[in-house]
């Protein structure tokens, strides 16, 4: 294999010959294979890659706490996939610092906490999906301050409380996708100022 890594697969270069992307999808999935599980720590060399402008590292069944340092040093990421592994415990601070994430999926994992308002540092999110995990409580209120939105996906999870009138300030939404919790209460009448809704589901929750 040569030295230069920007010939390697999977590894997409800029016109400087820094690392821009990593498509590290599905590395580890044969079929009928019982694989030994990847540790989360085995994360810790991309945190090296300050170039960064794109990762993903979704379906590899990844195991355990997702690291809580070195997030911070991928200052320039506008895209994180980390959907369908096995990541545990909560998201750690740094994802929030990311300021110019356009796109964050961590769907199909194992995380679970509270939603806070540090969601509300990522002003430039266009879609967020962190559906099946278990995250819990009520949806921050932040959460309606993302006016960059275009696709919102928090289904099955645990969320309960009411859906807040504030959700129609969203007016970039084009999905919105909250079935599967366990909110109630009366569907706001602000969802009408989502003009833009292509998929909009709520079932499987307690509203009236």
């Amino acid at each position: 294999m040569t030295s230069d890594c920007c010939s390697w697969q999977r590894v997409y270069c800029t016109k400087t010959g820094t690392v821009g992307e990593l498509n590290l999808s599905s590395l580890v999935r044969p079929q009928g294979i019982n694989l030994v599980p990847l540790y989360s720590d085995g994360l810790t060399p991309l945190f090296h890659i300050r170039s960064l402008v794109a990762l993903d590292i979704s379906s590899n069944s990844l195991v355990g706490e997702i690291p809580g340092d070195g997030f911070g040093n991928l200052t320039k990421l506008v895209y994180l996939d980390m959907h369908e592994n096995r990541f545990s415990g909560s998201i750690p601070s740094q994802i929030w610092r990311l300021v110019n994430l356009l796109y964050l999926d961590m769907s199909f994992n194992l995380l679970e906490e509270k939603l806070g308002p540090e969601l509300g540092s990522l002003r430039n999110l266009t879609t967020l999906w962190l559906k099946r995990n278990r995250f819990h409580g009520l949806i921050p209120p932040q959460l309606f301050e993302l006016g960059s939105l275009q696709s919102l996906d928090l289904s099955d999870n645990q969320l309960e409380g009411v859906l807040s009138p504030e959700v129609g300030k969203l007016r970039n939404l084009e999905y919105l996708i909250l079935k599967a919790n366990f909110l109630f209460g009366k569907i706001p009448e602000e969802i009408g100022n989502l003009t833009k809704l292509r998929e909009f589901s709520l079932q499987n929750n307690k509203f009236f």
